[in-house]
């Protein structure tokens, strides 16, 4: 038999084990060194807050007004996180193209890729920090 524990209450759990992570090295986007790294970490928060809203969405306890907050959000951010993962890809190939075959057309792509990187990474972010603060804000 599978214990159930309501949503609200996951939810409580994750904003507290977020707050203290906060408070420790254990933080990805505190601890990413690299654009690259920073672009992983934030899209890694994206997924945990989306699935944390989704359940959200589904439980019956939850208000409907919270439950549009969480999905306007989610619409906003959801195509931001896409972008940026995408782009955080293609930004690692181009910087494994050009430690395999140092050529200048692999630099000027690579140059290409993290000016793309940190337009999609500074779009996302407010976006993603959105999500949260709906999730979290129960």
């Amino acid at each position: 038999m599978r214990l159930y524990i309501p949503t609200y209450l996951r939810a409580i759990v994750l904003a507290v084990a977020l707050a203290l992570a906060g408070c420790s090295t254990a933080d990805p986007l505190k601890t990413a060194q690299t654009l690259e790294q920073k672009a992983f970490a934030l899209y890694g928060t994206f997924v945990v807050y989306e699935e944390a809203g989704a359940e959200m969405i589904l439980d019956p306890a939850v208000p409907d007004s919270v439950k549009v907050v969480i999905q306007q959000a989610d619409s906003v951010a959801k195509p931001a996180a896409d972008i940026l993962v995408t782009v955080a890809r293609e930004t690692s190939v181009a910087r494994a193209e050009l430690a395999l075959i140092p050529s200048e057309t692999f630099r000027d792509k690579l140059v290409a890729a993290i000016a793309a990187l940190q337009r999609a990474y500074w779009s996302a972010k407010p976006k993603i920090d959105a999500l949260s603060l709906a999730v979290e804000n129960l």
